[in-house]
């Protein structure tokens, strides 16, 4: 089965997103910078402490504490989205829109956009999940892409497209 589409910059970000997102870095930099924060937090505390000639207080060390994490933390996929669609735009927008091509054949799901061509087995399909704009496809913890939803048709129209990349490859089946 064959889907072609213009990708748009939306497009492309949603999934290089979307694959970070599910990634261990992800969750280490988004840890890190919240404690980074933390530190900055109470760094100001004390240095305001220092020049207005009060005392250090420890609660406001908690609170201040509390606020940069939180901050940070709740903030970091949001600030990490905007970095990653500025990043795009700035590398790849004046090629946009790109001619997009996925390729569901027997054993391989093949995307061809911009020149580049990337290659899944579908027998490491490990997920397909529906977002409300994409189709997720995760391909282990290495591989990811997404579909935007509005390339389809219809609802059969997905439906066979989900079917043609679940199909297990026949060698699989076989056990070879």
């Amino acid at each position: 089965m064959k889907l072609e589409y213009e990708a748009t910059l939306e497009d492309l970000s949603e999934s290089q997103i979307r694959h970070y997102l599910h990634s261990r870095s992800f969750k280490q930099r988004r840890l890190i910078e919240s404690g980074y924060a933390v530190f900055m937090a109470n760094l100001m505390l004390a240095a305001f402490s220092y020049v207005a000639k009060m005392p250090f207080l420890w609660q406001g060390a908690i609170f201040a504490s509390v606020i940069g994490f939180g901050a940070v933390f709740w903030t970091y996929k949001d600030t990490v989205s905007k970095r990653i669609t500025k990043y795009l735009k700035r590398e790849i927008g004046h090629r946009l829109p790109a001619a997009t091509i996925f390729v569901a054949e027997q054993d391989r799901l093949t995307c061809l956009c911009l020149g580049s061509e990337v290659s899944f087995p579908l027998e490491k399909l490990s997920a397909s999940i529906e977002h409300s704009r994409y189709l997720e496809l995760q391909f282990g913890e290495a591989g990811m892409c997404t579909v935007p939803l509005r390339v389809f048709s219809d609802e059969q129209h997905k439906s066979a497209f989900l079917k043609a990349v679940q199909e297990k490859p026949l060698s699989t089946v076989m056990g070879d």
